[in-house]
């Protein structure tokens, strides 16, 4: 299971890398989206989708993977992350994580104004 766990955290530290370049990545647009196929070799493991919204300076960003890989065991990392932000200031942050069909993290922080 060591093997499981050091590839989650892998792909888990990639993931959280491409969101982070999403987000500051910016455009004027109203809605934008990336799709990304994650690959093994040759082999499609699984897929990344992120999205951002902005209306009335209020700016969502919405990241959701799935990636299914075969080891030993079969090891199956869901993750879903939403963020909220009013201009510079994040209001409220959602991540949701699953190992193999297991809550691994099911997390909010909202910004209660003060810290």
């Amino acid at each position: 299971m060591r093997i499981a766990q050091k590839l989650r955290q892998h792909l888990l530290c990639k993931v959280c890398i491409l969101g982070l370049l999403f987000m500051l990545y910016h455009h004027a647009g109203q809605c934008e989206s990336l799709s990304y196929t994650v690959l093994k070799g040759n082999d499609k493991i699984g897929k990344i989708n992120i999205s951002r919204t902005t209306k009335n300076n209020i700016t969502e960003y919405f990241f959701e993977s799935n990636v299914k890989l075969w080891f030993i065991v079969s090891v199956e990392v869901y993750d879903r992350m939403k963020v909220t932000f009013q201009g510079n200031q994040m209001l409220q942050s959602h991540l949701y994580r699953t190992l193999n069909g297991k809550v691994k993290v099911n997390n909010v922080a909202t910004w209660n104004g003060s810290h």
